[in-house]
């Protein structure tokens, strides 16, 4: 089965796509792009527009690049700056 993972940090985006067989995993691709989402977000308490739409033109690639896979489970993990700032959903 192929699984992935993306991790959404305050300074970087990054992914993994494995396969998982037999109880072993087996990275077949990762990577990862900066795009500073959580910049400013300790003095704002906001997300930049800036920052969110570099943030999903990345998370949108690493989606899609999981899909090429076929990955079965895609799962998306964020960091707290999106969960502290008033516009993070």
């Amino acid at each position: 089965m192929i699984i992935s993972a993306i991790d959404i940090g305050t300074n970087s985006i990054r992914y993994m796509i494995a396969r998982h067989a037999r109880g072993k995993i087996a990275v077949l691709e990762q990577g990862g792009e900066i795009t500073q989402i959580g910049k400013n977000v300790d003095k704002s308490g906001r997300i930049s527009p800036a920052a969110a739409a570099r943030s999903l033109r990345v998370l949108d690639r690493f989606v899609r690049r999981a899909k090429q896979f076929n990955a079965r489970h895609i799962a998306v993990i964020a960091t707290s700056a999106l969960r502290d700032a008033t516009n993070g959903a």
